[in-house]
């Protein structure tokens, strides 16, 4: 576990350098948005990222954490406050972790043990002493592979959902349109 990289000073967007992911870029279901990452020219090459990593979100209402996708194939680095947590083998899933850091035990330690009244930070130390059940390397896949297709699901629900709710509003406002004018509309229209 090591911090993202300290900005000194305001980050400024550049045409060439590197991708920062800062803790906006990613929402609340643990989801990097690639194409809303800003580039900068920042001397940071040791903090690059790898496809793998897990990326945690220290401070906010909610603490998250995310993985870094294969489909990120540009040098990128996290910034402060963000934690990067890099697995030392293939023993530890990184989507399983990432699954395990946002899940309700986790976040109750997070809570119980953050910093700050208004904001939540959470600091290294309390990140390392997350109690985290560790289950054969296989077994974590299983779960992440679940977890991932649950979270799919759900989007697409949702997505279902709203083009639903969209088709009917299209289908009342058609069927408004299409009713018989009464004689009472008549009269008010001439």
């Amino acid at each position: 576990i090591h911090s993202g990289y300290t900005l000194r000073g305001r980050l400024e967007p550049a045409a060439t350098g590197v991708l920062v992911i800062q803790q906006g870029d990613f929402d609340t279901n643990g989801t990097l948005d690639l194409g809303a990452l800003m580039r900068a020219e920042v001397p940071a090459r040791h903090y690059e990222l790898k496809p793998g990593d897990v990326l945690f979100r220290s401070r906010g209402q909610r603490t998250i954490a995310c993985v870094v996708p294969a489909a990120l194939t540009e040098p990128a680095i996290a910034v402060m406050p963000m934690f990067i947590i890099r697995p030392m083998n293939d023993d530890i899933d990184s989507r399983y972790l990432v699954w395990a850091l946002n899940q309700r035990d986790a976040q109750l330690h997070f809570r119980q043990s953050s910093q700050g009244q208004t904001i939540q930070m959470i600091s290294k130390r309390v990140l390392e002493d997350t109690p985290i059940v560790l289950p054969p390397a296989l077994r974590q896949r299983q779960i992440a592979t679940i977890a991932d297709l649950s979270a799919q699901q759900e989007t697409l629900e949702r997505r279902l959902t709203d083009r639903r709710y969209t088709l009917l509003s299209l289908q009342l406002a058609d069927a408004a349109h299409d009713l018989p004018t009464s004689p009472r509309q008549n009269r008010t229209t001439r």
